[in-house]
């Protein structure tokens, strides 16, 4: 219970937009929430919840994680998100659905969006959502504070190699290199997914199974931490091959594991839409880079990502 306890200490202050138009619902459903959010704004129909985040935005007071369901009157939350990611794409968001919703999960995920809360909802599914879009929040935030405060020092590579085994380092790789690209935000998730990756599934050896088991527990973290103090994992690496041409850059990202079926990933798969995790890959493809191939065994990916002109 204490890491329940911890998430909800971490989670307070965050300002929640609420949209669902069925009345009782919305109340029970509050109820929950207001177990980890102290400030939490409900809305009956899209239409409502556009016009609050609106009005938030414009008292500077912004919304940091919008919760809505799909099927509502005036507006629904597609068209709803839709134009909220027009004000901003970085916006964090959560789409209450249920199974028989996945003919428009494809058209939420074009909006960026892929974190979902399975309707009937339950306290460990939302948990598991909430961990994953809190820490995403924060460490995000982190890296653009970082980005704001560093000299963009690298705009003239034309090739390089980077070497990496810790979270740390991808964070660091990640946030430099990002930014010699033209949509530096864009760039940046791409890299922490496919980074990310290497280390945890790739170096590491993390299973899909071990860690949906992992992050529903909220032992992720102190899994990795083990691993890398393992004798075996001292000099293990990955590495990431930066090469810039005239019109694009290539991101060649290698880890030192076994490789994995890495197909099944590529797209998004309804079977696993609501698994706490594994889209990351798909989201790289879809959103973040202009092109993605895996190679080999699945330990070799390459990224590439046009530049104007």
């Amino acid at each position: 219970m204490s890491s329940i306890r911890e998430l909800a200490q971490q989670t307070a202050d965050l300002r929640v937009l609420y949209v669902e138009d069925d009345e009782q619902l919305q109340i029970e459903t509050t109820q929950l929430f207001s177990n980890f959010f102290e400030n939490i704004t409900p809305a009956s129909n899209g239409q409502r919840g556009l016009e609050l985040y609106q009005e938030a935005i414009s008292r500077q007071e912004p919304f940091d994680i919008v919760i809505s369901d799909i099927h509502m009157p005036v507006m629904n939350g597609i068209e709803m998100l839709r134009q909220i990611k027009k004000i901003s794409r970085e916006q964090a968001a959560i789409v209450v659905s249920a199974h028989d919703d996945s003919d428009y999960l494809m058209e939420i995920i074009n909006l960026g969006i892929d974190q979902f809360i399975l309707k009937p909802l339950s306290l460990q599914n939302f948990l598991g959502v909430l961990q994953r879009v809190h820490h995403d929040l924060t460490h995000y935030r982190e890296m653009l504070k970082k980005m704001e405060q560093e000299e963009r020092s690298l705009e003239m590579m034309e090739h390089g190699v980077f070497r990496f085994r810790t979270p740390q380092d991808v964070d660091n790789l990640a946030r430099v290199l990002s930014q010699v690209c033209p949509d530096p935000l864009r760039t940046l998730q791409g890299l922490l997914e496919l980074l990310t990756n290497a280390v945890e599934h790739g170096n590491l050896g993390l299973t899909y199974n071990e860690k949906t088991v992992l992050v529903e527990k909220m032992q992720l973290e102190q899994e990795i931490e083990r691993r890398l103090l393992l004798e075996e994992q001292l000099h293990r690496y990955g590495t990431l091959k930066f090469y810039r041409s005239d019109r694009e850059i290539r991101l060649h990202i290698q880890d030192e594991g076994n490789g994995f079926d890495f197909e099944k990933y590529l797209t998004f798969d309804q079977n696993r839409i609501f698994d706490n995790h594994g889209r990351g890959i798909a989201m790289s493809k879809l959103q973040f880079f202009d092109d993605l191939q895996y190679m080999g065994c699945g330990n070799e990916v390459e990224a590439i990502v046009k530049l104007d002109g």
